[in-house]
């Protein structure tokens, strides 16, 4: 059992017997400022949020959206559509207070749509008037995943451009790549305007490692070092400083001194050296697999070359790109606004995969909006990148 000021938590999974009706409509204001039964059973449904709640409660409004946060990240959307209703009730509706009340709808909404519910009127007619994009948004995922989009291109354009209310890396722009991917003919692999001249990725390889690197990476680069038909740039921390300033500027030098970890400093330099130079990117902890991997890098024939996660998230830990080719320049930018404006992201948002994946929604959003591209991208499976590259050992 597990008592928060004299209230026990049933042990008893309480909410799959607590009717849908009731859940629905605990945004409403008739229900108490407190957790209710069925929330406590939401909450008693994982040992993780059982254990949070025990140390924190749920009486205020950012415990009770950690407890959300913790059923979505343990896969109970029902559940944690639950808990947003809870810490709606709980917010002040001052849109100061972090998180504002339609980021709570937003999610709740997801959640329920994920669950396979029906979603609440009220709750929707409360989003539309708070944000009119993000009902959009709901909507039309609320379309596609009950299959009832006749035209997958036609729905994504009225989402428009959504995920511009979002920074990059958020769940968004992986939902959008994971139907935009979808759309025929593809958004990503139309080669329009220079038929017959292709432009290959150069057979270049770049690898960064901060300082001091152990055993394992000097082997993996020793490794790669061996490869005749691949030439290799790599850089280590003074290095990229000084080359960041010779080839970007006092800008791009700064913000790479100012980065707060190795990881997230290596994210900001690859999209810089591969945008100057073309090539492919490989983290220093791993290495190509073999010959089918060195034929695969030297025959690519797209502009860009990612491989996506189980998630359909960009995994950029290696990639490939032509010279400067649009893409890369607009992940530069997509850089630099988060090192402006959000400086404190999650890296794999500011710097990492998130900044691919915004990339890449806008680039679909472009091209099904009319503009069309001379780039080609090739989006290829997690299975694919795995038999290109593995990681020999885990660096000490």
């Amino acid at each position: 059992m597990v008592e928060e000021q004299g209230n026990l938590v049933p042990e008893t999974n309480f909410v799959h017997t607590q009717s849908d009706q009731d859940i629905f409509g605990n945004t409403h204001e008739t229900y108490p400022r407190t957790a209710t039964q069925f929330e406590k059973g939401c909450i008693n449904s994982d040992d993780e949020a059982r254990a949070y709640y025990a140390e924190h409660g749920a009486q205020e409004c950012i415990h009770a959206f950690a407890l959300a946060e913790i059923l979505v990240r343990r896969k109970k959307p029902y559940e944690a559509a639950c808990l947003y209703g809870l810490c709606y009730r709980l917010h002040s509706k001052s849109q100061k207070q972090f998180p504002d009340t339609s980021t709570l709808l937003l999610s709740r909404l997801l959640c329920f749509l994920k669950a396979g519910k029906e979603l609440p009127e009220h709750d929707m007619h409360l989003l539309a008037a708070q944000a009119p994009v993000y009902a959009r948004y709901v909507a039309t995922m609320r379309t596609i995943w009950r299959g009832q989009a006749a035209d997958l291109a036609q729905s994504l354009r009225g989402m428009g451009n959504a995920f511009e209310e979002f920074v990059s890396g958020e769940e968004i722009d992986q939902l959008y790549l994971e139907q935009a991917k979808q759309v025929q003919p593809s958004v990503f692999e139309r080669h329009i305007g220079h038929e017959g001249t292709v432009r290959a990725i150069p057979p270049l390889l770049c690898l960064y490692w901060d300082k001091e690197p152990p055993t394992e990476i000097m082997e993996n680069i020793y490794f790669h070092q061996g490869i005749p038909d691949l030439d290799l740039k790599i850089f280590n921390h003074d290095e990229a400083v000084d080359w960041l300033y010779r080839f970007y500027g006092t800008e791009a030098r700064d913000f790479f001194l100012s980065m707060r970890s190795a990881a997230e400093a290596a994210n900001f330099f690859k999209l810089h050296a591969t945008n100057l130079y073309g090539g492919w990117w490989l983290n220093t902890t791993l290495r190509l697999a073999g010959e089918n991997a060195l034929d695969f890098v030297l025959q690519e024939q797209s502009d860009v070359a990612l491989f996506l996660t189980p998630e359909c998230r960009v995994n950029d830990c290696f990639f490939g790109t032509t010279q400067q080719s649009g893409f890369m320049q607009e992940c530069l930018l997509i850089l630099y606004e988060n090192c402006y404006k959000h400086k404190h992201l999650y890296p794999e948002y500011k710097t990492g995969s998130g900044v691919f994946g915004r990339a890449l929604s806008r680039r679909a959003y472009r091209v099904l909006e009319g503009v069309e591209s001379n780039e080609c991208i090739k989006l290829y499976s997690p299975e694919q990148l795995n038999t290109l590259v593995y990681r020999s050992q885990n660096p000490a």
